[in-house]
């Protein structure tokens, strides 16, 4: 039940943040993951760096193909779960909500690609905070 109440003000949060600022929080994904594991360290490292690698590798790609619009989220999407992929092959990592997690760091690394990366991280950290909050309340 928690985890439906934390998508679910996720949800809101990105609706609202979006109506009013125009600002994106990385879909309702990232913000519910993050909001549901903010006390596991190694949950939250393994997020960042998938997200960095989706943000960079989508950002040397754009070096080589024009990347706008839908394809420049399919490339940060398919690198970061390509990057989960690998990691969970490599160190051979029990994953973190399997598809979720290789999904939630490449919308995420987009938004940052769109509007900037402090935008859409204090974005993120506004949803990320109600979503917590809603999930603990309730």
């Amino acid at each position: 039940m928690r985890e439906e109440v934390v998508l679910l003000a996720s949800l809101s949060a990105e609706a609202l943040l979006h109506e009013r600022t125009g600002l994106s929080a990385g879909g309702i994904l990232a913000p519910a993951l993050i909001a549901l594991h903010l006390g596991e360290a190694r949950f939250l490292l393994e997020f960042s760096i998938l997200t960095a690698f989706a943000y960079l590798s989508a950002g040397l790609i754009s070096l080589l193909v024009p990347l706008y619009g839908r394809r420049a989220l399919y490339a940060s999407v398919l690198a970061g779960a390509l990057a989960r992929v690998l990691a969970a092959q490599v160190l051979q990592a029990p994953g973190y909500h399997g598809l979720l997690l290789s999904v939630a760091p490449g919308i995420l690394a987009h938004q940052m690609r769109v509007q900037g990366v402090l935008l859409t991280l204090s974005a993120t950290a506004s949803a990320t905070a109600f979503a917590y909050c809603a999930g603990v309340l309730l």
